[in-house]
């Protein structure tokens, strides 16, 4: 008599409860995930939903009501002379009765002092600061006051440059 003993290659594959149930959620589309979501929460009250703002460009998650990804390094620049011309008393005002309404409650989020409808315009002119120079800024605040509602600028090099008395190459 001879013991041997060897190794044999063998795959299995245990499935369990989990493994079932993300296989079951996989196959969900988008609105059946909703549906059995909001069922799951209502099942059960222990469970809650803590969302996390997404950056409209780049879909990563916001730090501080600013993405990493598109504006890694971004410093605030100084406030040019039509910054300051610019500043709307009011807009503050406001602000700052909603802050003072909302110190005294447990529930207050920073984020929504954030105006949630910005405006195609508003968007660019925020995003561009970080990339321009100060001195271009009237020409990139006039190039954005020319789009048309689709996007598209409505107004030549040569009208821009002679608008604002800058170079054409300056424009461009």
């Amino acid at each position: 008599m001879e013991l041997e003993q060897t190794l044999l290659p063998h795959l299995s594959v245990n499935i369990s409860a989990k493994l079932i149930t993300s296989l079951k959620i996989l196959q969900l589309s988008s609105e059946e995930l909703s549906q059995t979501i909001s069922q799951e929460m209502t099942d059960n009250p222990a469970l809650e939903i803590e969302e996390q703002a997404l950056c409209a460009i780049c879909g990563a998650p916001l730090q501080d009501g600013a993405c990493p990804e598109c504006h890694p390094g971004a410093q605030p620049v100084a406030d040019s002379p039509a910054d300051v011309a610019d500043y709307d008393a009011s807009s503050y005002m406001e602000t700052r009765d909603r802050q003072r309404n909302q110190d005294g409650e447990e529930d207050y989020d920073p984020i929504s002092l954030v105006a949630s409808d910005m405006s195609l315009s508003e968007y660019l002119l925020g995003a561009m600061r970080n990339g321009l120079p100060g001195e271009d800024f009237d020409i990139a605040d006039y190039l954005v006051g020319s789009l048309d509602e689709f996007g598209y600028l409505t107004v030549s090099d040569d009208e821009v440059a002679e608008a604002l008395n800058v170079s054409v190459e300056r424009v461009r």
